[in-house]
């Protein structure tokens, strides 16, 4: 093993809280300089030496973002062990770390040298201590896990070097991944549901929690680790989920334990998940009633045939049966793969309509539930729209499935282009606030007696429901067709009758005009766009020529001209709403109601429906000229993933009141956390309470242990929110929900919410699914508190957040795919100066529009 020889420093931290606010907080909360004993002891047990310094060890493995020296061994654990075992890497980078010259450090050793040495079986020198674990596999998910436990529990670890050594030998990657969820109580494992859980494990484990050495081992090692996830995930449930993952006095706990087993033959090791769709993740996201039932529909039977994409129950009295957590684990295990995602949506989906008050009857709701994966986007939007009737839903299905059903695939491409066109320019007539939900239902509903028509009589069917349907529902103005619609797209004179707000930056009034501002990028799109206007279709379709082509392109052009930058480079004709590719020729039949995937210039590959999400990239507004000093490090899926968090806010949800309410719960929280910080097993149980992970939790510890104003570095805003809640008034769900992130890759849906808990660990590993950029609203909740703070309108966010999550992706530094810590550092460090300059920006082309003196007069 390569020894350390002296390196160099580590780089300096930057406070991710303005420090202003930190030290007007702590000066407050903790009347004193000085650390606390409590927390200093934190810091002065057992650690590691690293000779050369972090720096240098980060750098040889290849890593340049800067890391602190607490979190070093676990970013590099990541780095050199994710993947397959490469001894010989290993090794290499070891041996270039100790060729570097730096100045030592230390980092949290965990365990004392000589549990370490009966781990490794080989006397080992303190200052090659560090290297022998970083360079022992199992070592390192060893360490990874030691670092997430509690420190009662940590404390037995180290006084049960048989139990240290058998994790060691036979479950390390088990324990790297769920050592979180193992809890060490007086001498006893803690269990998920108490006593009568207990007896559960004891017989699937052959172990009772009494004796915590076997337990543990026993957990580990059953099943390829997938019990210790079971374990882990019941420990994070809430009451009411978990009671249903249990039943009645744990009586559902074994059928459970024998369904987690048999879920999926391959093994998660940690980093790396091999399902987007696992056991934690049904059972949190499954909707219960707070008695621990499950939500309804709730008949097994029910389920069994939607799940199957059947659309009629077996018979009478089939709904007697209720699910389970249990049977809901064992029916998801039994479906391929790559069907789970998509059924766990509409399974979702289904309880969401359900919960709005429709029929009870499960076998209404039977057609849709099993539709559902056929055409989610559909289904989706209305939802959006606030369908609550099954009749809707089965309509719509219907006529997704009649519009492109025997025609070959140029002509079923067009038929299908006009129609999903139609539905976007619908619904958003609704987000723009245009129309009310219910009758843009009105307009959809005639819409979908269109599609069974067909060739001829389609194209007049599209022509006529756009004039008398669509234009219609308008008004009259003496504007021609396409600019009346523009106009109602934008949300120019919706008619609500409230005036817009009036504000004073830079010594100047602006009128807050999201409406003008919209209008006026529709217009530079379409020019930029080029080709017929809607105009000119219809006064074609009029002379009796053949139009239909034309209508589809115009139709296109004008949903990509919702979602296009008017300063990006076009060449009139030649757009990516031209090359559109519903991938018709798929054998996923269902790709044309599916989110589209990017194909660069050439446009993309799925539905029209969710277009704004899908090319929400496209909608970040840069505001720097060339590139950034760092090259960016996150990757293009995670900033897809703050980008859909931008685009799925609507500003007419973003209320001045809403505003102030999570800003003062966001000051509660920030107060109870500086005064928690003064002790260590206060602020630990304060962190665990809103579900801050083993990590952070001594992360934080330590932190505060060398300064109490540091224990923010390690708490994302959503969880000083959450405590915040806990301290005073709470903010109702969906007012929290308005201002909060993407709940797309969560639950399907095309809302938002507030992360109530930052699962960054368990989410990471699922490449592709963008699951753990839903975690994060602290860019959100950081401009919540700054315009509430300026008092500046709430309904300006989205444009700001179009700036600021830009100079996220561009400046944050990680160290790799999952390395969320320093995004929420970032987030939480955009001074006020940035944001000013933001709305400085929105002066020219934006939203704010010079106000004239009437305005002023009338807002005065």
């Amino acid at each position: 093993m390569a020894a350390f020889t002296k390196g160099a420093a580590a780089p300096c931290r930057r406070s991710p809280i303005p420090a202003a606010l930190l030290s007007s907080l702590l000066v407050a909360a903790l009347g004193q300089t000085s650390v606390p004993a409590a927390l200093r002891a934190e810091n002065a047990g057992h650690e590691l030496v690293i000779p050369t310094g972090t720096r240098g060890l980060l750098q040889a493995a290849g890593i340049s973002v800067p890391v602190e020296p607490d979190r070093a061994l676990l970013v590099l654990v990541r780095e050199l062990h994710a993947g397959r075992n490469d001894p010989a890497r290993i090794q290499a980078v070891l041996a270039r770390a100790a060729a570097t010259a730096g100045t030592p450090e230390r980092v949290p050793g965990l365990l004392p040298p000589a549990a370490w040495e009966a781990v490794l079986g080989a006397t080992v020198a303190p200052n090659d201590l560090a290297a022998a674990v970083l360079g022992d596999r199992s070592a390192a998910f060893l360490y990874q896990g030691l670092f997430a436990v509690d420190g009662e529990t940590l404390e037995f670890f180290a006084g049960n070097t048989a139990l240290l050594t058998a994790v060691y030998r036979r479950s390390a990657a088990a324990f790297a991944a769920y050592s979180d969820g193992i809890r060490v109580r007086g001498g006893r494992v803690e269990v998920p549901g108490g006593e009568p859980a207990e007896r559960a494990w004891e017989i699937a484990l052959g172990a009772p929690p009494a004796d915590p050495g076997r337990f543990i081992s026993s957990l580990l090692e059953s099943n390829g680790g997938r019990l210790a996830q079971l374990f882990a995930a019941l420990g994070r449930l809430d009451p009411a989920h978990l009671a249903f993952a249990l039943g009645p006095s744990a009586r559902d706990l074994p059928a459970l334990i024998e369904a987690t087993a048999a879920f999926d033959p391959h093994t998660q090791l940690p980093f790396m998940a091999w399902s987007d769709v696992d056991v934690p993740l049904l059972l949190e996201q499954v909707s219960v009633i707070p008695d621990g039932t499950m939500a309804p529909p709730r008949g097994q039977s029910f389920w069994d045939a939607a799940l199957d994409g059947r659309r009629s129950l077996p018979g009478e009295g089939s709904q007697a049966v209720e699910v389970t957590a249990a049977w809901l684990v064992r029916r998801f295990g039994a479906l391929p793969s790559t069907a789970r995602r998509a059924r766990l949506d509409g399974l979702l989906f289904t309880q969401r309509l359900a919960a709005r008050g429709g029929p009870d009857a499960a076998a209404e709701w039977l057609e849709t539930a099993a539709s559902f994966p056929d055409c989610p986007l559909l289904f989706l939007t209305l939802e959006q729209l606030g369908a609550s009737d099954p009749a809707d839903y089965r309509a719509a299905a219907r006529a997704a499935a009649a519009i492109t059903a025997g025609h070959r695939q140029p002509e079923a491409s067009r038929r299908l282009a006009a129609f999903q066109a139609g539905i976007v320019l619908a619904a958003q007539l609704e987000r723009a606030g245009t129309l009310k939900g219910p009758a843009v239902l009105e307009l959809l509903r005639e819409l979908f007696a269109v599609a069974p028509l067909g060739r001829a009589r389609y194209a007049a069917g599209m022509a006529d429901w756009i004039e008398r349907v669509l234009l219609g529902r308008l008004g009259n103005s003496d504007s021609g067709a396409e600019a009346r619609l523009l106009d109602a797209l934008a949300g120019i004179a919706t008619g609500t009758g409230a005036p817009a707000p009036v504000v004073e930056w830079e010594g100047r009034p602006y009128v807050v005009d999201l409406a003008k501002a919209n209008r006026e990028r529709l217009e530079a799109v379409r020019e930029g766009q080029g080709g017929p206007t809607l105009d000119e279709v219809l006064a074609q379709q009029r002379s009796g020529g053949d139009f239909e082509g034309a209508l589809s392109a115009v139709l296109t052009a004008l949903v990509y001209a919702l979602v296009s930058d008017p300063d990006a480079p076009a060449v009139p004709g030649d757009g990516p709403w031209l090359r559109h590719d519903f991938g018709l020729g798929d054998d996923a039949s269902s790709r044309a109601w599916r989110l589209v995937e990017r194909r660069g210039s050439r446009g993309g590959r799925g539905s029209l429906l969710g277009l704004d999400r899908a090319m929400a990239r496209d909608g970040l507004r840069p505001t720097m000229m060339g590139l950034p000093s760092r090259p960016p490090t996150l990757s293009l899926e995670a900033t897809a993933g703050l980008a859909e968090s931008v685009a799925a806010l609507d500003s007419r949800r973003l209320s001045d009141e809403g505003r102030d309410q999570v800003a003062a719960a966001l000051r509660r929280g920030r107060e109870r956390l500086a005064d928690a910080a003064r002790r260590a097993g206060e602020l630990d149980a304060v962190l665990a309470s809103v579900g801050v992970d083993g990590i952070r939790r001594r992360l934080a510890r330590r932190a505060a242990g060398a300064d109490p104003s540091r224990v923010f570095e390690n708490v994302s805003l959503g969880e000083v929110l959450e405590v915040g809640q806990a301290s005073g008034p709470r903010v109702a769900g969906a007012v929290l929900d308005a201002w909060g992130v993407a709940a797309r890759p969560i639950d399907g849906s095309l809302g938002t919410r507030m992360p109530r808990r930052l699962a960054w660990r368990e989410r990471s590993g699922r490449p592709g699914s963008g699951l753990v950029a839903a975690q994060v609203a602290d860019l959100h909740l950081r401009v919540v508190e700054w315009l509430a703070e300026r008092r500046l309108p709430g309904r300006l966010a989205p444009s700001i957040l179009a700036q600021a999550a830009w100079d996220l992706a561009m400046t944050a530094q990680v160290s790799g795919p999952d390395d969320w810590l320093p995004v929420v550092r970032a987030a939480q460090a955009v001074s006020s100066q940035r944001l000013e300059d933001y709305v400085s920006a929105l002066t020219a082309g934006g939203p704010l529009k010079p106000a004239s003196e009437g305005e002023e007069d009338e807002q005065g």
